[in-house]
């Protein structure tokens, strides 16, 4: 017997009124990193702070709304979103909107097929991969370099102990697009070569 092993106490639920100190009759998708929950609303979403240390008696709160977003309605409804480094990733039944660490909005026209994040990695972190009907489209967002990690409200917080280091960039958004594309991962044909190195095969997303 491991007697240095934790205990953990279940204590209950907690429900989403509580969490969001809101009631809906209709279900929104909802997702977290760290300590932030993100939870999408009629053409935009809500940001919350989860605070673990927070004592009731002491009058502290344990969730807290730190912002919201609000988006143009012809992008429709979200149906998904994620987080990474350099902020948010909201996809909507017309588009797929980052809200950015800095909180400027970049909008790519849909619907998309799929897209993905790399938080993991330690050279993609801030790639976006998109594939639309016809094409992959690759983009590398630079700005969060910029951002006070500590007072960020949108995106992963970035640690130093994650990761060795971060590579020099310039405060831009670089986009690759790729077509031809075997979906196990081999590039048959570059479109626009002019901002980063082509992906070895084995770090393709899909």
């Amino acid at each position: 017997m491991n007697l240095n092993k934790p205990i953990r106490d279940f204590e209950g639920n907690i429900s989403e009124d509580e969490i969001f100190n809101t009631k809906n009759e209709r279900h929104f998708i909802s997702w977290g990193i760290e300590d932030k929950i993100y939870k999408a609303t009629d053409y935009g979403f809500e940001i919350i702070k989860y605070n673990n240390y927070a004592k009731k008696e002491n009058g502290d709160e344990q969730f807290s709304r730190l912002n919201s977003f609000k988006f143009h309605t012809w992008k429709g409804n979200i149906i998904n979103g994620g987080s990474s480094y350099f902020g948010n990733i909201v996809e909507c039944e017309n588009a797929l909107i980052v809200v950015q660490s800095d909180e400027k909005i970049f909008t790519i026209n849909g619907p998309v097929t799929k897209w993905r994040v790399y938080p993991r990695s330690m050279n993609y972190e801030n790639h976006l991969h998109v594939i639309l009907d016809d094409r992959i489209e690759i983009y590398s967002f630079n700005q969060d370099y910029f951002v006070n990690q500590e007072n960020k409200e949108i995106g992963i917080q970035f640690n130093n102990q994650k990761h060795l280091k971060r590579p020099s960039s310039y405060n831009k958004i670089s986009k690759k697009i790729y077509n031809n594309v075997d979906l196990s991962g081999e590039i048959t044909e570059n479109l626009n070569s002019n901002h980063f190195d082509i992906l070895e095969s084995d770090d393709l997303p899909f």
